[in-house]
């Protein structure tokens, strides 16, 4: 007598899941083929992408990470101490207090292949959000706020030198905690 078997084998069980550096290779293919297209971002008079501006007023605004930059969330207790060692290195942080964590903004793309601890470091592109707090809000009294201003000229840090005073910092304080 067979041996009848409902659904497929273990082997047979389809398609594993991705990891996140194929996750977001695919969706940065997709937006560069949207963008190829013509669907997915503006473009100014000189056929150049347009800079990203953060909002002004006194609105928080979820922004889109992965088409101006790329975040790097940093848990606030490594995150202190990796500005001071940034020093003037740094381009502007968000501050969110009540989440605890810092946000480095960083160019598209460029922290799709680091091997950080996610529960320390998590770098957020594609697909993902952050909330950006007005310029003017750099006081004490907001829980969103810009630790590190923005200048006119520099947003972004230089994504190797992140890299680099995070790994040098999660190496002095033994890791996560």
């Amino acid at each position: 007598m067979s041996e009848s078997r409902i659904g497929p084998r273990a082997s047979e069980a389809g398609p594993r899941p991705l990891d996140l550096t194929t996750k977001r290779d695919t969706a940065r293919r997709v937006v560069a083929l949207c963008t190829h297209l013509g669907h997915a971002q503006e473009r100014g008079d000189a056929g150049c992408v347009e800079s990203w501006t953060p909002p002004n007023g006194t609105t928080v605004e979820m922004v889109p990470a992965g088409r101006f930059w790329d975040a790097v969330r940093v848990r606030s207790h490594i995150g202190e101490r990796v500005i001071k060692r940034l020093g003037a290195g740094s381009g502007a942080v968000v501050e969110d207090w009540k989440g605890a964590v810092f946000y480095w903004l960083v160019p598209p793309g460029t922290t799709d292949a680091w091997d950080l601890p996610t529960s320390v470091v998590l770098p957020l592109g594609i697909a993902t959000f952050v909330a950006v707090p007005p310029v003017s809000y750099t006081g004490q009294e907001k829980h969103l706020r810009w630790i590190v201003p923005l200048t006119a000229t520099c947003y972004l840090t230089d994504p190797e030198l992140l890299r680099d005073a995070l790994t040098t910092e999660l190496s002095a304080t033994g890791g996560s905690r």
